[in-house]
């Protein structure tokens, strides 16, 4: 009977720490989007969205590591830079378009 008891209390707790939000992710719909899988690689992507920037005139010395976030779909990635010492307009990304690299720059404000 202790034995069961203790099964029991591992199971629970092993349970509770693989969902510790206690949401049943099985149940939770999906997005109907079709998620398309990065065609360039994630060096590649900071290598266009750094010298688009450089092109552009700012000097990355000045900016934390940049953040990439994928689009809902996939199609595109932003990076995302930052001053590292807080600055109006001292953020920028630029949108990188994953099928063929193509890169827009747009200026923060």
């Amino acid at each position: 009977m202790l034995k069961l008891t203790v099964v029991t209390i591992l199971l629970s707790v092993c349970t509770a720490l693989a969902n510790p939000d206690g949401i049943d992710k099985s149940a939770t719909p999906k997005p109907n989007v079709k998620i398309q899988r990065s065609k360039i690689t994630s060096k590649a992507i900071l290598r266009i969205a750094n010298s688009k920037a450089k092109a552009a005139g700012y000097r990355l010395s000045d900016y934390k590591k940049p953040r990439v976030e994928s689009s809902e779909d996939g199609s595109f990635l932003n990076v995302y830079y930052e001053r590292k010492f807080a600055a109006p307009g001292g953020h920028f990304f630029v949108k990188v378009e994953n099928k063929n690299g193509n890169a827009e720059l747009l200026k923060g404000e």
